[in-house]
């Protein structure tokens, strides 16, 4: 019995390690348990700044049913997916809007969901995994708009414009050119 105990405790000290891991992680960190997809931990990253929910709002609750708009975006079929199929499924600058307690809010995203496996090799979860890349999102959008403007601009001047890096090489001719 006593090495049985002794088993039992380290496994609990195990799981105490892995949930302080996802819990202090500056990357929004999540972990989905059953086809239903109950939440059973979210960190303060994903909760504060993605969700913008309190713990006790989501924990132990479907996800589905506390951010239902996810069923009118792709996140819900995905999450199915990779339940059933045990394939992660990986996006990047992806769209989404999410309702949280101070309101609706898009963002872009990059972000895993990831089949958590049980001791018998069968599905009985989905770790999901996000960061916030809107700011980056819209900062190249802003770039590629100015960049449009201004080849608009070059291309209606009657004199010939031009750009060369450092070493002479074209970078861009205008259409007189």
């Amino acid at each position: 019995i006593t090495s049985e105990k002794n088993h039992q405790a380290e496994l609990e000290e195990s799981e105490e390690r892995f949930r302080n891991l996802i819990m202090q992680s500056p990357v929004a960190k999540a972990i989905l348990s059953g086809e239903d997809h109950i939440v059973e931990i979210a960190n303060d990253a994903l909760l504060k700044n993605i969700w913008r929910k309190n713990s006790a709002d989501v924990i132990g609750r479907k996800v589905l049913d506390v951010f239902p708009e996810l069923k009118k975006q792709q996140y819900a079929k995905l999450l199915q997916e990779v339940y059933a199929t045990g394939v992660k499924h990986t996006g990047k600058e992806s769209f989404m809007w999410i309702n949280g307690d101070d309101g609706l809010v898009h963002y872009y995203v990059d972000f895993e969901y990831a089949p958590v496996f049980s001791s018998d090799n069968i599905v009985s979860g989905i770790k999901i995994t996000a960061v916030d890349v809107t700011e980056k999102v819209k900062a190249r959008k802003q770039i590629e708009e100015s960049e449009k403007r201004f080849r608009s601009l070059a291309e209606s001047l009657p004199q010939l414009v031009w750009e060369t890096d450092e070493k002479g090489n074209a970078l861009f001719a205008s259409g007189r050119w």
